[in-house]
């Protein structure tokens, strides 16, 4: 038996971020929208989660996690599980509630709660340098939703597919519906993590597009 050991390499083409979204919404029985957030975060946001509590505290971070959401969305229930576990993925839990749904005529809501990619990160309309990521992405979103008690659905996003050439990536917006609920699928997928100059603009307006279908709304009016 050998004892001798040798350095593995891994290219960031090798690493992957995986993680995972579901958002479930429903009407109770006072006829208001409650809500249940679930969040499986990668490798690297769990690392990035569990330095943060070392540094302070659970109580700091939860603090942190409620102050990036606007005030009329108020986090109940959260919970952090596995940040004690150093190999662990930690998964964030919070309930919260939808306010904007009660006398409104026409309700516009952003299917992507606590979605961070809200403008391209890829700015500049040239580069001249590599685009060098530190992993490839899988980033899956779903949304559940009970239509809440006395709207209808007036408009809704289309679905869609784009693929940033050919093999090196995909977003899938798939989204389903009758008159009770909807169903949303969401997937980001990056497998590649270096992008040459020559592929800049390509990658720049796939994330473009992947920015500008996660912003638009479904339109929700009262039924009178």
């Amino acid at each position: 038996i050998s004892n001798d050991t040798t350095a593995v390499y891994f290219e960031p083409d090798q690493i992957k971020e995986t993680k995972m979204t579901s958002v479930f919404i429903i009407n109770n029985k006072k006829n208001e929208v409650d809500a249940a957030y679930t969040k499986k975060l990668g490798f690297f946001e769990s690392l990035n989660a569990k330095t943060s509590i070392a540094k302070s505290t659970l109580q700091s971070f939860e603090t942190s996690l409620k102050a990036s959401y606007p005030e009329e969305m108020e986090l109940t229930n959260i919970k952090v599980d596995s940040f004690q576990i150093p190999q662990a993925g930690v998964i964030v839990k919070f309930d919260f509630k939808l306010s904007a749904f009660g006398d409104a005529d026409i309700v516009y809501f952003n299917p992507f709660i606590g979605d961070d990619l809200k403008k391209n990160p890829f700015y500049a309309a040239e580069r001249i340098y590599p685009v060098e990521m530190p992993y490839t992405i899988d980033d899956l979103y779903i949304l559940n939703m009970e239509i809440p008690t006395g709207y209808k659905i007036d408009e809704l996003p289309k679905a869609i597919r784009t693929m940033l050439n050919e093999t090196e990536g995909s977003f899938e917006y798939l989204i389903q519906s009758d008159t009770n609920s909807i169903l949303i699928q969401c997937r980001l997928k990056l497998n590649k993590a270096t992008y040459y100059p020559e592929d800049y603009k390509t990658l720049r307006d796939f994330y473009a597009s992947v920015v500008k279908k996660k912003a638009e709304q479904i339109v929700f009016k009262k039924i009178k």
